[in-house]
């Protein structure tokens, strides 16, 4: 779905940190994360994201930061 609206939350990745072992995509209940294989990196859907902290809570090498969008 499309939407104009600005997510409510922003989702940080340190990338050099990030080993792709996708836990995030796997704990995700809202499908934010996604692996772009063109890219070779996880991506997101910032849109989706609910603010819950799992993926940050449970990324192994703490890449992950989920904060309010400042908007």
């Amino acid at each position: 779905m499309i939407t104009h609206l600005l997510p409510e939350f922003l989702i940080e990745r340190d990338h050099a940190r990030c080993i792709r072992c996708k836990v995030c995509l796997r704990q995700c209940g809202f499908d934010v994360h996604y692996y772009g294989s063109d890219e070779n990196q996880m991506l997101v859907r910032e849109q989706d994201c609910a603010g819950c902290q799992r993926c940050a809570a449970l990324c192994p090498t703490n890449a992950l930061t989920i904060k309010p969008h400042p908007h």
